[in-house]
């Protein structure tokens, strides 16, 4: 036990691979999937370590061991195995680190370095198009749960030498593999310092998936409003690093989280930045609208029906009077039952098997309501009311932001139902208030209008053109400003001569 405990310490490999492989062997005793060979020869033992439901058999075969049989093989040639990906190990620990993540292991006599390489079989699934940020123009492939691969993806997109990448190891148990990814000379090093303290803070059993790195790194945990991004899409990550963002990505999961992020950020979409900015700015104003009916149309129905009728039309007014006469709930009740009902349908679509669970939420959200009218339970205007508000909540392009603004609608109906439009507006004055001390990584999550930056107005409510938007984001870079020369200008990209001639 005590020769166990003592590889869990960062000790340096001995010499002698014998006295190396029995003190491996007995941290991996009892694993059923854990392999390893001896192969002798005159100057000493060759062994090597892996798992074998992780490794190509195949290739250690016929690589290394025929290598490693033959004639030529030595203590001193062990570095020109004819593997491209080698990797050195000094001690016990990072030995069987590597093990863990599916590395092959090689330890040679007379060398106080350990080999590792992989010959990759772990199962995993192909690159497909993303499942939660579908959009009509723009790439069609998505992160997947191979770390690598993932990391591969982003390379495809920056190709650079500034794209920096430090690997951390999270989780007593997992040692999850988790990756920071940013642009060197655009990306502020307050930022990545920043990213980095706060990762070395995690003292957690495991980690299986983004979310777990999310909650113990975001600036208010308290807040329903997310303060990081997640994405499956390799052009958004590649995106937001030239801002000057830093991504981290998790082995085993296909959402790599982004930070800092803003509000106007998190209503807008990677078809903004595909289709022009006409096309883009319009869509945009109609998230926009969307997001504010989906927080408080409901509120504002139940405010106006219940405390002010005279804000509606004669003709509205006696068309909402008359659907209600029967109706024996208030209607903050109304509003509320409704709701919820809508939210169950909508859990219910999502955990259903994919054939079943739309229709099941869609003829479930008609025959309920339906049914509920004829009986008398609810108003036909309440159902009206809740259907469009679901709606508007499908317009918000991240799931986290729209089910924060789904949990709020709650406690806002309940202000409605209790003082009126003075309970919504007090309502919304807390939200904003919320979102104005509200920081993601230090950054106000406002910003550019609170506090004001003309700049970066250029990609909030409008999305300008590509040859206007010169300058990155001052908030997220500051040492690099300038995306590009002035020779994008429209003026610069004019024709100077008659080309049909």
């Amino acid at each position: 036990m005590k020769q166990v405990d003592t590889l869990l310490c960062d000790l340096p490999l001995c010499p002698d691979s014998q006295a190396n492989a029995k003190l491996i062997q007995a941290v991996f005793k009892q694993c059923s999937d854990w392999s390893y060979r001896n192969i002798k020869k005159d100057d000493g033992d060759f062994y090597l370590f892996y798992f074998v439901t992780i490794v190509d058999l195949e290739r250690i075969e016929r690589e290394i061991i025929v290598f490693l049989e033959s004639e030529y093989a030595a203590s001193y040639l062990v570095d020109q195995l004819p593997i491209a990906n080698l990797t050195t190990y000094q001690t016990y620990r990072k030995v069987v680190d590597a093990i863990n993540h599916g590395q092959i292991i090689l330890l040679a006599p007379n060398q106080t370095l350990a080999y590792g390489f992989t010959f990759d079989q772990a199962p995993k699934r192909s690159i497909m198009e993303p499942n939660t940020e579908m959009v009509i123009r723009g790439p069609r492939e998505s992160f997947i749960e191979h770390i690598a691969t993932n990391l591969g993806l982003l390379r495809q997109k920056l190709q650079t030498e500034k794209l920096k990448t430090i690997p951390y190891f999270l989780g007593e148990y997992t040692r999850t593999k988790v990756v920071i990814a940013y642009l060197e000379d655009i990306c502020e090093l307050s930022l990545i310092e920043e990213v980095k303290l706060r990762l070395s803070r995690i003292k957690i059993d495991s980690i299986l998936e983004s979310g777990y790195i999310e909650e113990w790194i975001e600036d208010n945990p308290f807040s329903p409003f997310p303060q990081m991004q997640n994405t499956e899409r390799p052009d958004v990550v590649a995106a937001l690093l030239l801002e000057g963002r830093v991504a981290i990505f998790v082995d085993g999961t296909p959402f790599v989280l982004l930070a800092p992020i803003n509000l106007f950020g998190a209503l807008a979409s990677p078809e903004d930045y595909y289709e022009r900015y006409l096309i883009a700015t319009m869509v945009r104003w109609l998230r926009f609208i969307f997001a504010v009916v989906s927080l408080t149309l409901p509120s504002l129905y139940v405010a106006i029906t219940t405390f002010h009728p005279d804000f509606l039309p004669i003709p509205l007014l006696i068309s909402i009077a008359a659907a209600r006469e029967n109706t024996p709930l208030p209607a903050a009740v109304e509003a509320f039952f409704m709701e919820i009902t809508f939210e169950a349908l909508r859990e219910a679509g999502v955990r259903l098997p994919k054939a079943i669970g739309q229709a099941v939420s869609i003829v479930g959200a008609l025959v309920i309501g339906q049914a509920a009218v004829q009986a008398g339970i609810i108003s036909a205007p309440m159902v009206i009311v809740v259907s469009i508000t679901g709606i508007a909540s499908f317009t918000i392009p991240r799931f986290n932001f729209a089910i924060a603004l789904r949990m709020l609608r709650f406690p806002i109906i309940l202000l409605s139902g209790a003082l009126g439009i003075f309970g919504l507006i007090l309502g919304i004055l807390a939200i904003l208030i919320h979102l104005c001390g509200l920081r993601s990584f230090g950054i106000p999550y406002m910003m550019p209008i609170a506090p004001f930056h003309f700049s970066g107005m250029k990609d909030t409510f409008i999305r300008a053109p590509r040859w206007a938007m010169m300058r990155r984001p001052e908030q997220t870079s500051k040492k690099n400003r300038f995306r590009q020369t002035s020779s994008g200008t429209p003026e610069a990209r004019l024709p100077t001569g008659n080309h049909h001639e």
